[in-house]
């Protein structure tokens, strides 16, 4: 007689023991997730505040002056999206400081990344693209910059080499006039208030911070700060209880603090600045207009980066004989020239004869080609005619001389010299 087989499950207590370790694998696995998106948002977003710093700076030292901020409610796809422009309305103008000692308070200028218009300056070093606007939750920087180092297309054209229009100053460092203070309240900056620029990332909450589509995410409190006195006395001035210092638009200064989740004290903004410490050895001089050769043509207009230092400078040498004396070679798209000269400053071309402008430059007689270019003018030769048409009968072409024509060899004897 065969037994009947017991089909037994499992216990409730045997259930609970599993549903625990299954929830506990899944709550270490959620975890993990969660923080390795967190993390890959903080390094999205320090590359965007790296990549926009570092564009802002090459414009800064290679264009003498920095691109003024985008409009913040501007979506992708609209017309002013990523453009430098100083005067929209949509661009907060903040006065601080008297920088230049005029008796007048200078401004910043608060707005987006001018993505766009960074990306039309072709930079070299830096590969800007339009996801450095954004921080990793998808949020637009914040980009303030002191006006007196900032321009747009209508103050300075940024696709020509023009001088300013409205009589602004060439980029002079001691013009930055932002701040930047800690979470006690206290500026991070020697000397305070020389910031040139400043970059913010609002953060997860996204506390005055806008979308792509130019929305505003959540409003800013108002800061402690008085906005009617943007110069409180840093001895005076109550710390801000939060991160709103960097989105409440009333005053020059920006929070760079730690990271905080305390009530009153909340902060999760990554803040970058810079002060642009331009080189004492160089200085950018407004264009200069160059006569052109041509008197029926308009003058060439040029941008000009000049040498203030009073002695020699080198390049490839320390131990400069001449104004700027290079060592090695120079690889330019353009220059800008009188003349070429030997290292012994002798033997010197003109430009005219480079260019092909000098009569000397191009042979007298139609029959003649240019053999040789010396001492600004040119050698020319005759252009050889035809010796001979044909070879003799029993011979055969092999080759072709420039003095002598055709030249040829018998027919049965292959190996014979080609003459």
């Amino acid at each position: 007689m065969k037994k009947k087989k017991t089909i037994r499950g499992f216990t409730l207590i045997e259930l609970a023991v599993v549903m625990i370790i299954f929830s506990t694998i899944v709550g270490i696995v959620a975890a993990a997730l969660s923080a390795y998106t967190a993390q890959q948002k903080r390094d999205y977003t320090i590359e965007s505040l790296d990549d926009s710093t570092g564009a802002l700076i090459e414009v800064g030292i290679i264009m003498g002056f920095l691109p003024c901020p985008a409009p913040l409610n501007a979506a992708e796809g609209d017309a002013d999206y990523g453009i430098s422009d100083c005067d929209h309305s949509d661009v907060k103008r903040i006065l601080g400081r008297d920088a230049d000692g005029d008796g007048n308070k200078d401004a910043i200028l608060i707005g987006a990344v001018p993505i766009k218009t960074l990306e039309e300056l072709e930079l070299s070093s830096i590969q800007i693209t339009g996801k450095d606007a954004y921080d990793g939750y998808g949020y637009k920087l914040t980009y303030a910059v002191s006006e007196y180092l900032a321009y747009d297309d209508t103050t300075f054209p940024l696709s020509a080499s023009k001088a300013p229009q409205t009589g602004k100053r060439e980029f002079d460092e001691s013009l930055g006039i932002i701040d930047v203070i800690d979470e006690f309240g206290n500026t991070i900056l020697e000397p305070e208030k020389t910031a040139h620029f400043v970059l913010v990332s609002h953060g997860k909450n996204g506390k005055g911070a806008y979308n792509k589509k130019g929305d505003c995410i959540e409003k800013c409190t108002v800061s402690l700060t008085d906005p009617t006195l943007p110069e409180q006395d840093p001895d005076t001035m109550n710390p801000d209880p939060d991160e709103s210092e960097n989105c409440d638009n009333n005053d020059i200064r920006f929070l760079s603090g730690l990271h905080s989740r305390a009530k009153g004290y909340y902060n999760d903004d990554t803040v970058k600045f810079q002060n642009l410490r331009m080189s004492t050895l160089w200085s950018y001089t407004r264009s200069q207009e160059i006569p052109a050769q041509d008197p029926n043509d308009p003058p060439v207009e040029i941008s000009r980066i000049v040498s203030t230092s009073p002695s020699n400078v080198g390049v490839g040498t320390e131990t400069p004989i001449e104004k700027i004396h290079i060592s090695g070679d120079v690889l330019a798209t353009k220059i800008m020239s009188l003349g070429i000269c030997d290292e012994d400053g002798n033997k010197c071309m003109s430009a005219e004869s480079i260019a092909g402008n000098d009569p000397n430059m191009t042979c007298s007689e139609p029959n003649q080609a240019i053999r040789v270019i010396q001492n600004n003018e040119v050698i020319c030769v005759d252009i050889f005619e035809k010796i001979v048409d044909t070879c003799p009968d029993g011979k055969a072409a092999c080759g072709l001389s420039n003095t002598n024509g055709i030249l040829c060899r018998p027919i049965d004897d292959p190996d014979a010299d080609c003459e």
